[in-house]
């Protein structure tokens, strides 16, 4: 089932899948685009968890809360190319920066 489709908020940026992610511990987790002009970014917010008992912020994911928040952030990723004004190239640039540093981490991992 896809995930639902991204909604404006009040000043217009988007919030992926419609709506917050709430875990299995009771924390709303929301993926929501951000206003930075440096380029394609997203905020992760966490708010508190509304269960009793429950007095950390750090979320606490089921796999399928990680797969909903994962479905969120792939919705940002693959608008970027038509959000962003140079998409396309900002998304290939995006993706040589990770595989840079996952090669890097890797060289480090002999290291002991």
């Amino acid at each position: 089932m896809p995930v639902n489709e991204p909604s404006p908020n009040g000043r217009g940026f988007l919030l992926y899948g419609g709506s917050a992610v709430r875990t299995s511990y009771g924390h709303p987790v929301r993926v929501q685009e951000s206003s930075s002009a440096e380029g394609p970014h997203v905020w992760l917010f966490t708010d508190e968890s509304d269960l009793p008992g429950i007095s950390t912020t750090d979320p606490h994911l089921s796999l399928a809360d990680a797969i909903e928040i994962r479905d969120r952030l792939t919705q940002f990723i693959n608008g970027v190319p038509e959000r962003w004004t140079d998409g396309k190239r900002l998304l290939r640039e995006a993706r040589k920066e990770v595989a840079a540093r996952r090669a890097t981490e890797k060289e480090g991992e002999g290291v002991t």
